[in-house]
């Protein structure tokens, strides 16, 4: 009867070990509260406060964001412009597909980056 309980306990601790091993082997390596949108902004060399510029592609006036192509990776950048109608003598209403824009802000942990002044804007085609 002990050497069972002995045999019991020594497979036990081995399914233990074993699903603790298992599972560390496919536990993601990236913070739970980190999108791969965000692991894309900073890998394009932007930190979390700093200076985006690009042409701008759409323009969403109802919600106060617009779409960016930026002009290093040629990607696709979501900007809520919502906080520069306090801050900037230009602002979302001003912008039109095809400009040119600088845009100074912060990234959000979902990729998106809010901007919060508009450094620069040259109209036309881009």
């Amino acid at each position: 009867m002990k050497k069972s309980n002995k045999i019991n306990a020594v497979a036990a601790t081995a399914l233990a070990m074993a699903t603790f091993v298992a599972a560390s082997a496919f536990a993601d390596s990236r913070p739970t509260q980190e999108t791969w949108r965000a692991r894309a902004a900073y890998s394009r060399g932007y930190a979390n406060d700093g200076y985006v510029r690009g042409v701008v592609d759409r323009v969403n006036y109802r919600y106060g964001t617009l779409v960016l192509r930026d002009r290093r990776s040629n990607a696709l950048i979501t900007v809520d412009m919502r906080a520069t109608a306090r801050r900037s003598r230009i602002d979302l209403n001003d912008l039109r597909r095809g400009d040119l824009v600088s845009l100074n802000g912060n990234w959000s942990r979902d990729g998106v980056f809010r901007a919060y002044e508009i450094d620069g804007v040259q109209t036309g085609r881009y």
